[in-house]
């Protein structure tokens, strides 16, 4: 009985990892397992380690191997790719889900403050919740914006210190995506898009997701760009995959950052990294932060950026 269960143990973890390798999203269920898989590393584990106690040898070789392998796939977001870049323009730019417009927005501009935002990226952005960030300071601290705030928490805004030039948002996306260019005083440039992609909790918003994911990967352009929001996606999902192969890459993974979680919803799932920075062209990332903010229930992502 026990070499039979560990044997089915063993063949779970091998479609676990067929399942990440493969690229294939396997529907509402795959999007969960590839969702919480950082969460199975330990179970994963045990698996071997259980079978090596009780002298299953074999189940214990393959479940090792396959343990290993996991960790290789998983192991490269907590390394730091390269040494820091140190030359170059440097902007500090900081995205923010605020949940349906809930977030506090005292605290927001507390963080743009203390942290030293150049530019700061929303997502859930209402009518309500731009006059309660104006009302605490945001106004003055980044003047210049481009905003698209909308009702029931499907808007987006960029807000800048530095001036910026709005460019026509993205078209085919359930939330608002809007972008701009930012002009940095050393006179780089930067194309900046706030980004919110539908949550894939049902087959219909799941389709919606993987389209929009699309949408991104086909967008690009020939200067230094950042995707900077929340894309309900891990770096484990396909979609997200796909994008960062299409020359993007996550800021956070790129400084060893990228196990550091950003959405926390107590008794619905795990924390869970879903929020994120993607760079694309003439621009690497320095540091990464990841800070809690009162009223919503995702972190913000703080990337000091350098414009080679």
């Amino acid at each position: 009985m026990q070499t039979a269960v560990l044997v089915v143990a063993t063949g779970l973890v091998a479609l676990l990892l067929v399942h990440r390798l493969s690229g294939v999203l396997g529907g509402v269920p795959g999007v969960v397992v590839l969702a919480v898989l950082p969460w199975l590393v330990v179970p994963v584990l045990l698996v071997p380690v259980v079978s090596l106690v009780l002298g299953r040898w074999w189940t214990g070789g393959v479940g090792a191997v396959l343990a290993v392998g996991l960790l290789l796939v998983l192991a490269r977001r907590g390394l730091r790719a390269g040494a820091a870049p140190t030359g170059g323009a440097q902007l500090r730019l900081m995205t923010v889900n605020l949940y349906l417009g809930r977030a506090d927005a005292s605290a927001v501009v507390d963080l743009v403050r203390v942290h030293a935002v150049d530019v700061l990226s929303l997502q859930e952005l209402t009518p309500a919740e731009v006059a309660r960030l104006d009302a605490a300071g945001l106004a003055e601290l980044l003047p210049h914006r481009v905003l698209d705030a909308r009702p029931q928490g499907y808007g987006s805004g960029i807000c800048s210190r530095v001036p910026l030039t709005g460019l026509p948002g993205l078209e085919g996306f359930r939330c608002a995506v809007p972008r701009a260019r930012v002009r940095l005083p050393e006179g780089r440039e930067l194309e900046v898009t706030a980004v919110h992609l539908a949550a894939p909790v049902d087959r219909a918003r799941t389709a919606r997701w993987v389209l929009e994911a699309g949408l991104l990967e086909r967008h690009g352009g020939s200067g230094p760009s950042v995707l900077a929001g929340d894309f309900n996606a891990t770096l484990d999902h396909p979609p997200l995959r796909r994008l960062l192969r299409a020359g993007h890459c996550d800021a956070a993974a790129t400084v060893g950052a990228g196990w550091r979680t950003t959405w926390r919803q107590p008794g619905v799932a795990p924390p869970l990294t879903i929020d994120h920075v993607l760079l694309r062209g003439a621009v690497r990332a320095r540091s990464v932060r990841v800070v809690p903010v009162a009223g919503s229930d995702h972190h913000a992502v703080v990337v000091e950026l350098v414009l080679d």
